[in-house]
């Protein structure tokens, strides 16, 4: 038995699933996978509704809907070390267990039997059809800007992930323990926040809501209910994708580095020469720092647990004053009628291992219930739509 309690028994069910198939090149145990898929949807946060709502999976309707677009740089700090070949087969890194390999849970005597060329092979694909989550039949009502809000161009509106009972957003893979290449980010407290009227003072909290957990980590959840969380990136993309309003928060050097055919190797002379190191001639052989700039993974799922959303915030307070439309965030205690949760979508790219930064773009939806409608003689609105959500090529 493992003496660390982060690894512990949950983890040796997470062994009993790749021994049967699970993360794996061979066909799954289909006895075992029937077993252990009963209320494997527990902590389900897919973006459809489709598996909530299996007969009608209309995930908005009749409803108002608050988009919030953000973009940014976030902070991304990776493990870039490999794992000794002494290690427990099967237990961490790329050194996977094979199914044919059989149970042997501690046992180092089983050894990776083939060559290793020190880089992961990858569970996000790395060509053909891009996905994206979309979201259809939206009318827009209003556009507002960041300034609109603050009253202050200098200040802005901000989306950040916060901490839970001292645990810090992350990458969850636990060095490919609990999950494959592209892992998922736990905990996930998504908060909407304003600045304050002193750069000293911490951003003011407009609202904030966590993905459904019962409180329960990640990695405390069983395997099946991991895997079907509904939380890890759906698909790849390249840097030269980013739309143009995600952009506004490249520096005018950054941008003009991205945009260049020499990118991503621009880039890392850009920084050598900035740290006024002689490097240049290890650039070539950075070849996971290279990639990881190129690439995009795309995310998108709901967001349904219980939201911390008082009566009134500056947003809802400037929706009134331009479209004369009384609203509040929408407030459920059954996560899976329609209207009650919330959808993001966002994407992490130009994954910086050195520099420990990512940069960050994506949309939130959070639905608005109607409380007061103030129509003047010269004023008319018409609100009602059906709306889904759908991955989309």
């Amino acid at each position: 038995m493992w003496a660390n309690d982060k690894i512990g028994l949950i983890n040796l069910s997470q062994f009993s699933f790749r021994v049967h198939g699970g993360y794996s090149s061979t066909l799954p145990d289909l006895t075992y996978q029937r077993e252990h898929e009963r209320d494997s949807l527990r902590f389900e946060e897919h973006p459809t509704g489709d598996t909530f709502k299996p007969e009608n999976a209309v995930f908005y309707q009749n409803t108002l809907l608050l988009c919030l677009r953000f973009s940014g740089w976030g902070l991304a700090q990776l493990a870039t070390d490999l794992d000794p070949p002494t290690d427990e087969a099967g237990c961490t890194g790329t050194h996977m267990l094979q199914p044919s390999d059989g149970y042997c849970a501690g046992n180092q005597s089983q050894l990776c039997r083939y060559q290793f060329d020190g880089c992961s092979k990858g569970a996000v694909q790395t060509s053909g059809v891009q996905n994206v989550l979309s979201i259809n039949d939206l009318s827009g009502l209003q556009g507002l800007k960041p300034f609109d809000v603050t009253g202050d161009p200098s200040k802005k509106v901000r989306i950040d992930l916060l901490e839970k009972n001292g645990f810090k957003p992350l990458l969850l893979g636990e060095n490919h323990l609990v999950w494959k290449d592209g892992e998922p980010i736990d905990p996930f407290v998504l908060a909407v926040l304003v600045d304050g009227s002193d750069q000293k003072q911490q951003p003011t909290l407009l609202c904030s809501r966590e993905i459904y957990n019962e409180n329960k980590r990640l990695i405390k959840m069983t395997p099946y209910r991991r895997l079907r969380c509904g939380r890890a990136p759906f698909d790849f993309d390249g840097v030269q994708n980013i739309p143009k309003w995600a952009t506004q928060n490249f520096s005018k050097k950054a941008a003009e580095l991205i945009s260049s055919q020499e990118y991503p190797k621009n880039y890392l002379i850009t920084r050598v020469l900035h740290l006024q190191q002689a490097l240049e001639s290890t650039i070539d052989k950075a070849t996971k720092a290279t990639k990881m700039l190129l690439y995009l993974l795309h995310y998108g799922h709901s967001i349904s647990g219980i939201p911390n959303s008082p009566n009134t915030t500056p947003i809802l307070d400037v929706i009134q004053k331009y479209t004369d439309l009384s609203c509040g965030i929408t407030a459920s205690n059954n996560r899976n009628e329609t209207n009650s949760r919330w959808l993001i979508k966002y994407t992490s790219g130009i994954v910086d291992v050195d520099a420990l930064s990512d940069f960050i773009f994506g949309e939130l939806y959070i639905p608005l219930t109607l409380l007061v409608l103030r129509i003047s003689p010269f004023n008319y609105f018409t609100v009602g739509h059906s709306t889904r959500a759908s991955t989309t090529h």
